[in-house]
């Protein structure tokens, strides 16, 4: 039991001391750091899926390229600027064959590789300008 009440004795004894001088700017100037070494690492995050999105990008891109000129898009597109007033009086007919030929696994992989990229781009944007601006380091979360 003397054991217990020499900590408890201790214990209270302790908390009534004064804290060292200036341990709350220590403190305060290890969380600044701590919060920007944390922007780094996810600003080089940031980075390094925009590479991997511009060059998904530039893969869907040829690959769209390579489909476009085997599916007959351009040849039905170029009916467009040939013979317009045939494609006004069949536009119907004439949009349904476009959208048929249109290959769209290409095109949406495309629009993906972009829009991730957006996404990105804007992610680091608020990442970079929050950390230059104020110092802090601020969790957003994207859907």
């Amino acid at each position: 039991m003397e054991h217990f009440e020499d900590i408890v004795g201790k214990a209270i004894a302790g908390a009534a001391e004064e804290p060292p001088e200036g341990l709350s700017r220590r403190v305060f100037s290890a969380v600044v750091r701590r919060r920007r070494r944390a922007a780094a690492w996810k600003g080089l995050a940031f980075l390094g899926a925009s590479a991997c999105a511009a060059f998904a990008f530039a893969y869907a891109w040829r690959a769209a390229g390579a489909e476009f000129s085997s599916s007959g898009t351009f040849q039905i597109a170029s009916l467009l600027f040939s013979d317009f007033h045939a494609v006004i009086a069949n536009w119907y007919d004439f949009t349904f064959s476009v959208l048929e030929s249109l290959p769209i696994v290409p095109v949406v992989g495309v629009l993906a590789s972009v829009l991730s990229f957006i996404l990105l781009a804007y992610a680091a944007a608020v990442n970079f300008t929050t950390v230059r601006r104020t110092g802090r380091y601020r969790t957003y979360h994207y859907v």
